[in-house]
């Protein structure tokens, strides 16, 4: 395993409807935001969302927390990972060529997520996909 693979920046996103966790991995750095559809400011971990309509402005809201560089993984229970997708793919088109994998999960501890996360990085599952091997497709 290429520890490299990890040390690389990236973003673990976790959402459903009432919630995205963000968690943002650098050389020496994490960061946890947490953005909430609707949620107007306030603590410094979450994101405001833009006073737009619908779903856009909860997904306004990840675009603007995820970080300009790195791979994405993105988990969740439901469909709304699909269409943060969908979206990426419409409105943000840098940032879904980014998404490295979309995975079903249910809501789980912090640690949890980001051992998932950790184990998809370290098995090279990004850099597989990167290089065309099973990426998302968006189906």
């Amino acid at each position: 395993m290429d520890t490299a693979t990890v040390e690389r920046p990236h973003s673990v996103i976790w959402l459903d409807r009432m919630r995205a966790r963000i968690f943002i991995q650098s050389p020496g750095k994490q960061q946890r935001l947490v953005v909430e559809p609707g949620h107007k400011g306030g603590a410094t971990s979450r994101v405001p969302t833009r006073h737009t309509g619908g779903d856009n402005r909860y997904f306004d809201a990840i675009v603007l927390a995820i970080p300009p560089a790195g791979d994405i993984l993105i988990l969740g229970p439901d469909g709304v990972k699909t269409e943060l997708c969908e979206y990426l793919k419409a409105n943000a088109a840098p940032v879904a060529e980014r998404v490295r994998a979309v995975q079903n999960s249910t809501a789980g501890s912090e640690g949890q997520m980001l051992a998932r996360a950790r184990a998809f990085f370290l098995s090279g599952g990004a850099a597989r996909a990167a290089d065309g091997i099973a990426p998302y497709s968006g189906r």
